[in-house]
């Protein structure tokens, strides 16, 4: 799956539309991860293939489907020569790869601006035909989370309405550690969306953006009125029409 490529960082700056076809193709994204992991340990020194089981197992372990999870976990078993059952108890010990601002909100549950910013980034990126409508409707947002405003940002640098998105260029432009952990969220998303219609996901994104914007929106307000108080109370004219302007275009 990985052709010459040792990873999915080196396939990803070499080129997106490889990158893509990866994620997009019959082959789940899983089996990119196991082709990565291959690549990188040696399976014939004991400690690489220890350190290959429990990278995969953490990957693994993000897996809700139990059919899926079965599936990955014989394949793994096989890989390093051990018996199922040592993995699923293996398992049981490993906590997720997923970060805790990733995980799917509980119904009543009010929910994280951190959380539905990373949603809002990340879903595009999976289904890029929402692209343009983060691009517009994100303009506004006061972005709390900083990989959620480094995705942006860089977005804005490598991203043009109507010409073909490249993934390696937004990759660039962000570091390592985010770049990792954009990887992770596209992974997440790829899953809990997979089941949904596409006007479905456009609905939900279309939420979240409009959640992020009347915070936004709400929080600007908020920082005006006082700014505007403080500039009453030192009596600063220019200030005051400057800001009182700001706040009837708001």
């Amino acid at each position: 799956l990985l052709g010459k490529h040792k990873d999915p960082d080196s396939l990803i700056k070499e080129s997106a539309d490889a990158w893509k076809k990866a994620v997009e193709s019959a082959v789940p994204v899983l089996d990119f991860y196991f082709d990565s992991a291959l690549n990188k340990y040696d399976l014939k020194e004991l400690e690489q293939k220890k350190q290959l089981a429990r990278e995969l197992l953490a990957v693994i372990n993000k897996l809700t489907d139990p059919v899926e999870k079965d599936h990955y976990l014989k394949k793994l078993a096989r890989l390093v020569d051990v018996e199922p059952q040592v993995l699923y108890d293996a398992l049981n010990k490993v906590k997720p790869m997923r970060r805790a601002s990733i995980q799917p909100q509980k119904a009543g549950e009010e929910m994280s601006p951190t959380w539905m910013e990373e949603q809002a980034v990340s879903l595009p990126l999976v289904h890029t035909e929402l692209l343009g409508m983060l691009m517009e409707q994100g303009k506004g947002i006061k972005w709390a989370s900083g990989l959620a405003n480094a995705v942006y940002e860089a977005l804005a640098k490598c991203y043009t309405a109507g010409s073909k998105f490249e993934l390696s260029a937004l990759l660039k432009k962000i570091s390592d550690h985010e770049r990792t952990s954009l990887l992770e969220l596209m992974l997440v998303v790829e899953q809990n969306y997979q089941a949904m219609a596409p006007d479905e996901v456009k609905r939900e994104l279309e939420f979240y953006l409009n959640i992020l914007n009347q915070r936004s929106y709400s929080a600007r307000r908020r920082e005006l009125v006082e700014m505007i108080a403080e500039a009453e109370k030192k009596q600063d004219k220019e200030k005051l029409t400057q800001l009182l302007d700001e706040l009837k275009d708001l």
